[in-house]
């Protein structure tokens, strides 16, 4: 391609070069004539086409090109001659599109996927496409044909186990090369799906771990070439993504997005996918800042609009689904070390430490205004910790402090309250430096705090944002638990109860269900050597597992690997041991669609679902009892027909065994001498006076 304006000389004749030839002219002319023309190459997936670009005059058209070379130099190397706008001169004008040829149809590609749609500027909203679908656009026939209309094809059900008619939860389990899903039953669990039935289809069968969706509605599974959904009541297949040796995935909450990451170090680490289209959205590499997140650094909004990445003094936006960049610049966050969206609106929380004269500071930030809700400036800190609470109503940042000379460290709390007019932030001061965990009770104004007390001994803190009466809106201890070794919180999804927990390769596997309304202890136990432990989503039962890694390093307790199921109450209910025994994890239910006055009308109808679900209840354990007595009333049957065939067949023998024995019938009576004794046991001996 040539660039406007640019000149060649005519060739030199073929006598001038005599002199520096050693061929004679018709040496010159014969090689001519057999000289063949090289084919010309139809391959064009090297090349894009850029349109809607503005018409620009001769003097503005060198620096468009510079414009264009700086914006599609990025994407990858532009061959020499690689870019041509095509000038009308009669016009003057350019004619609002132009050629670009790249090295590599890998760069021609990201080129379309990164910068199709990119605004130049208000007026030109630049429209990229590949060379070749110009062949596809002029196969357009010029009469409109209407397109075949395809067959219908349902939907999926995501919601279908939802309706099940006992309310019961599911979940899935991962050990050697099975994966089933099961129903929680009272009593031992009832498979769902799985299990030798399926293995022909071969739906569960991968090669690393599973994991469900934010709401529940696919079954994830992890594959070498990248990931497949699974969803509806067979679990069927939902979709492919090709992506490479995945190790993680972030799902956006509600579920239309998900981000697979590789670790790898080309451009394509993080793949941002639309899930329904099963579409590519955009790719990112590695960040070149270290941070804490590791393959969860991008972070989505509650409702899908936006996912965030940190970077170095900015935190880059980005809108959904275009995946530009908000704004096209990103929001300024001076030394920022971790951020997190609220759970319920568009704001982001984050922090940055102390620099210079400047102290340390948390910011609340609504997206997409950028308006500033709250800061808050902190002094002599070490570190810093964002806790949302579910409901979004209150925001506790842990703060770790160091006195002036840096040598002692202490621990206090900065409490939002966003609800409240200028947000106001109270202060709650823990004077130890080791704080093991904190947690927010779901959808309620209490939280606990795992911390160390005296004798390294674990102090368990409940506090409230408002005091025992409700009335008074002040940071209130409610209650105080001391001399316990626990180091995990675990509230129930429904709140009021609480599982103090001590899990990991070192710990006991201690548990401990506790009321907090009624400040009681329900049970203690203990799960040995449990590494995991979670919650249905309803509440009623409590999971613990040990567990190990399905690749990696030799893991230390390899026996007794398996699950156990709980009540809310501490019961257990339920002992699973299996060798090789890698996940368990509970469906997660959506949120609720009931108001806050239907929730309350339930509360208030309580008992009377009771009486449903008790009656239920029996009427099932009626139907596992009869079950039960039918199998041994078969039993019995079964045993008396053994046993008359057995008598039979030796009254049958009678006459050999007599022979067999010389004439000795040992069924004879008169063979044997009959004594019997009689003796006396004194049982009790009772003395009484009567008057």
């Amino acid at each position: 391609m040539m660039a406007h304006g640019q000149v060649y000389e005519d060739p030199p004749d073929l006598e001038d070069l005599i002199p520096y030839m050693d061929e004679s002219i018709d040496d010159v002319e014969d090689d001519l004539l057999n000289y063949e023309k090289p084919e010309l190459s139809n391959e064009f997936s090297t090349a894009i086409v850029v349109d809607n670009l503005p018409a620009v005059p001769k003097e503005k058209y060198d620096k468009l090109l510079g414009v264009l070379r700086k914006v599609f130099g990025q994407m990858g190397k532009i061959t020499d001659g690689g870019l041509h706008m095509p000038f009308d001169d009669a016009k003057d004008k350019s004619l609002g599109f132009a050629y670009i040829n790249f090295s590599a149809a890998e760069e021609a590609q990201k080129a379309v996927l990164s910068i199709n749609g990119w605004n130049l500027d208000k007026a030109h909203a630049l429209k990229v496409s590949l060379y070749e679908d110009l062949k596809k656009f002029q196969a357009v026939p010029d009469v409109y044909e209407p397109p075949h209309k395809p067959e219908f094809v349902p939907r999926m059900d995501p919601s279908g186990w939802l309706s099940d008619k006992s309310n019961r939860d599911q979940y899935v389990i991962r050990y050697a090369t099975e994966t089933h899903v099961m129903w929680s039953e009272k009593g031992p669990p009832r498979l769902a799906y799985g299990g030798e039935r399926e293995k022909e289809r071969g739906l569960f069968w991968c090669e690393l771990y599973v994991m469900w969706s934010p709401q529940g509605t696919y079954l994830i599974t992890f594959h070498r070439p990248g990931v497949a959904l699974w969803g509806g009541n067979t679990f069927e297949k939902q979709g492919r993504f090709a992506h490479a040796n995945v190790l993680n995935i972030n799902f956006s909450p509600q579920e239309n997005y998900m981000i697979t990451f590789n670790g790898s170090p080309d451009d394509r680490a993080f793949v941002v996918w639309d899930i329904r289209q099963q579409k590519e959205i955009r790719s990112f590499p590695i960040a070149t800042l270290p941070t804490k997140e590791g393959p969860l650094m991008f972070k989505w909004s509650f409702d899908d609009k936006y996912v965030a990445r940190m970077g170095l003094d900015m935190i880059s936006i980005y809108e959904l689904p275009s995946m530009k960049l908000l704004d096209k610049r990103s929001l300024r966050a001076e030394g920022i070390q971790e951020f997190e969206w609220s759970p319920k609106e568009n704001i982001i929380a984050y922090w940055a430490p102390e620099k210079g004269n400047s102290p340390a500071n948390v910011t609340l930030v609504e997206i997409p205004s950028r308006k500033e809700v709250r800061q808050k400036n902190l002094f002599n800190v070490s570190d810093c910790k964002i806790h949302w609470q579910s409901a979004g109503e209150y925001l506790c940042v842990k703060v770790l402090r160091h006195t002036k000379s840096k040598k002692t460290q202490y621990n206090n709390f900065e409490l939002f309250r966003l609800k409240e007019a200028l947000v106001p932030v109270e202060q709650l001061d823990l004077k130890t430096p080791n704080v093991l965990a904190f947690s927010w009770e779901p959808e309620g104004s209490r939280f606990c705090v795992l911390h160390e007390g005296e004798g390294n001994k674990v102090v368990v803190s409940f506090y409230g944002m408002v005091d025992k009466t409700g009335k008074v809106k002040e940071v209130t201890l409610l209650s105080t638990i001391e001399n316990k070794s626990f180091n995990q919180i675990h509230w129930s999804p429904t709140g009021n109860f609480i599982v103090l927990a001590s899990v990991g390769e070192n710990a006991s596997g201690a548990l401990e269900f506790y009321d907090v309304e009624n400040d009681a202890s329900m049970s203690s136990t203990e799960h040995y050597r449990c590494n995991f432990v979670t919650w249905d989503p309803s509440g009623r039962l409590f999971a613990s597992a040990v567990t190990q890694p399905i690749e990696g390093a030799h893991y230390r307790f390899q026996v007794e690997n398996g699950y156990h199921l709980w009540t809310f109450q501490g019961k257990n209910v339920y002992r699973c041991q299996c060798d090789n025994f890698y996940q368990f994890l509970w469906r997660p239910r959506p949120a609720s669609l009931l108001s806050a006055e239907q929730k309350r009308k339930v509360v208030k109808n309580l008992r009377k679902y009771e009486r449903a679900f008790d009656k239920e209840d029996r009427e099932k354990e009626r139907r596992v009892e009869r079950k039960a007595l039918r199998e041994k009333i078969r039993l019995k049957k079964r045993f008396r027909a053994l046993m008359h065939a057995k008598k039979d067949k030796y009254k049958s023998e009678k006459e050999e065994r007599i022979a067999l024995y010389n004439g000795y019938d040992s069924d004879d009576d008169s063979y044997y001498v009959i004594e019997s004794q009689a003796r006396e046991v004194v049982v009790e001996v009772k003395e009484e006076i009567l008057s």
